[in-house]
């Protein structure tokens, strides 16, 4: 009967053992892969093309077709803007603000920003960086000049003091 015994325990020994030495076998080869995964390719966009108030203004109002061409759908890159006059933010008290058309306008050039929350800082007089979108000539009412408009803008002020810091994860 100790025979049998033993001849038992040792059957026991012998599958634990194989039990462990398997599942560390399985997993020592399922943790290395050799195979060499080919990176996915990612397009970036191409940078914005660097213009000046001026030069699209006048380029637009020298001819309408050609400079959509040339820039229409393009993203634009403006250094050094001066806010003339900012249309955003009516504070109705209560901390309630109704946001309508948030937009600025420097010579002519009418900058819609990606988020409204851009211009909540930003007053006439401050210099800023912008890239955006240009859409083209648009004709607002009551106007008897057209504007040129860019549009998804991304603002960053370079001068100006609003006597508020912006929060790092709006810009």
């Amino acid at each position: 009967m100790k025979i049998n015994m033993l001849k038992f325990r040792s059957k026991q020994i012998v599958v634990i053992a194989t039990v462990f030495i398997l599942s560390y076998l399985i997993v020592l080869t399922g943790c290395q892969n050799d195979d060499q995964v080919t990176p996915v390719y990612i397009a970036i966009g191409a940078a914005p093309v660097e213009v000046t108030i001026d030069q699209i203004y006048a380029d637009y109002m020298a001819d309408e077709a050609a400079a959509d061409t040339k820039y229409k759908g393009e993203m634009l890159l403006f250094y050094g803007v001066t806010v003339e006059k900012v249309n955003s933010v009516i504070n109705w008290g209560n901390n309630e603000v109704f946001m309508y058309n948030s937009h600025f306008i420097t010579g002519g050039v009418k900058f819609n920003p990606k988020y409204t929350v851009y211009l909540d800082n930003v007053w006439d007089g401050f210099v800023v960086d912008i890239v955006g979108e240009c859409k083209g000539l648009i004709w607002p009412i009551n106007s008897m000049e057209p504007l040129l408009q860019i549009s998804d803008c991304w603002i960053n002020i370079v001068e100006g003091d609003s006597g508020t810091t912006f929060q790092e994860e709006y810009y």
